[in-house]
């Protein structure tokens, strides 16, 4: 998500938490995102600041909300999910490979091209599965998640999911 272009730039109008939270309250259609822009920019100038996180992104809005808390929360897991989603695939690939290279010495090969051939196909077939997944998870609706990091736009094969 990027801030609108110009809002709280030099010369224009400075996002407040006023009318962050004035938008906040809009219809979602016609929301252009300041809470999240508001926010950010909290977060950004106590992070540069040397200020402690908490306590700036704790600001009560006028309804007596939290909502730079909220959107810390959602920003962090988002930020974890990122990090953390390929080291977790390196870590799953590096197993699985030295499991077929096993399974592929387990599976009595007559000469060492063939057992390399048979490794290769193996992994060859762990990193097409491994890519599904991943398609699948990042764009399909599967675990009814909130997570900003999936798209969660599609529930099935349409022709739109394709282009």
């Amino acid at each position: 998500m990027q801030c609108a272009a110009g809002v709280g730039e030099e010369g224009d109008e400075e996002i407040t938490a006023e009318l962050a939270l004035e938008d906040y309250l809009l219809p979602e259609a016609k929301q252009q995102d300041l809470m999240y822009c508001y926010c950010k920019s909290l977060f950004w100038t106590a992070l540069s600041n040397g200020d402690n996180i908490q306590s700036a992104m704790s600001e009560k809005f006028d309804d007596g909300e939290n909502h730079c808390m909220d959107w810390l929360e959602a920003y962090s897991l988002q930020k974890a999910a990122v990090y953390t989603t390929p080291l977790a695939i390196i870590f799953v690939t590096a197993v699985a490979k030295t499991i077929l290279r096993l399974m592929t010495r387990l599976e009595g090969h007559q000469s060492k091209p063939e057992e390399v051939y048979a490794s290769a196909v193996n992994m060859w077939l762990m990193a097409f599965i491994n890519s599904g997944i991943t398609i699948q998870i990042v764009y399909f609706d599967i675990f009814g998640s909130d997570v900003p990091l999936l798209l969660n736009e599609y529930d099935e094969f349409t022709q739109e999911w394709y282009s």
